[in-house]
Order: C-alpha cells, then sequence, then structure tokens
C-alpha cells in the first residue's frame, strides 16, 4: 500500500512477474531500438518488471530505494519512493538510476472504506 487516505488506497502486487521485459519497455518508448535493445548490458536487460495491479496495466510506476530523487519521486516509507516519470527510465537505461529498483506496471486501487471491507471480510 502506497497511499491510504479517505478517499481510498492505492498499492501494487510485487510478486507477479511480467512477461514484458525492461528492453520492451525502452521500445514501446522508442529511447532504444531494435540494434540497441541486443546490445543492452545484462542488468538492463534484466531489469525486473513485474504486474503491479490490475487498473491501468499500461501505466509504468517504478518503486526504488531513496537514493534516487526526482521532482516525481514520492517517499513511500523512510527508505522507499515511488516514481512514475520517464526520468528514472532513463536514468535506469543510463546506468544512473537507483540502487535497488523494481518496475510495475499498472497498480491495485481500492475506494473509500472498501480495503478496510475487504480485510475485515477476509481477515
Amino acid at each position: 500500500i502506497c497511499a491510504h487516505s479517505g478517499e481510498g488506497a492505492m498499492g501494487f502486487i510485487i510478486n507477479r512477474a511480467q512477461p514484458v521485459k525492461f528492453a520492451d519497455v525502452l521500445l514501446h518508448l522508442e529511447m532504444i531500438d531494435q540494434n540497441d535493445a541486443i546490445m543492452l548490458p545484462t542488468e538492463t536487460r534484466e531489469f525486473p518488471v513485474q504486474c503491479g495491479g490490475p487498473l491501468e496495466p499500461g501505466r509504468g510506476f517504478v518503486l526504488h530505494s531513496d537514493d534516487y530523487l526526482s521532482s516525481g519521486s514520492i517517499p513511500v516509507s523512510d527508505d522507499i519512493c515511488l516514481t512514475s516519470t520517464l526520468d528514472i527510465v532513463r536514468a535506469i537505461f543510463k546506468g544512473s538510476g537507483p540502487r535497488r529498483a523494481t518496475m510495475l506496471m499498472g497498480y491495485a486501487g481500492w475506494g473509500p472504506g472498501q480495503l478496510e471491507a475487504e480485510i475485515a471480510r477476509n481477515g
């Protein structure tokens, strides 16, 4: 859970691999071409992309360590941030991104009181 208020909650599933690879994301965003994709360093090519949730599955988010901050970064906890701007994708691609990170496609969301009701029902 990254945000929770009287208006609802937003969070991510963080243990469901996505069939899309980071190179596919870079290709889709036209940051690289097919020839560049082949030449990507292993750590960039294998950068984790997870299914973040059922809502807006085409929208990307990066959950990451707090050693990378941009104007679009939102603190989630003392040492975890969330960024959903292209700046972080570019930084990861160039090797200047956060020390630890995972990309999430989509998110999970709940309306007012919905999450609390689900927790009460399912314990």
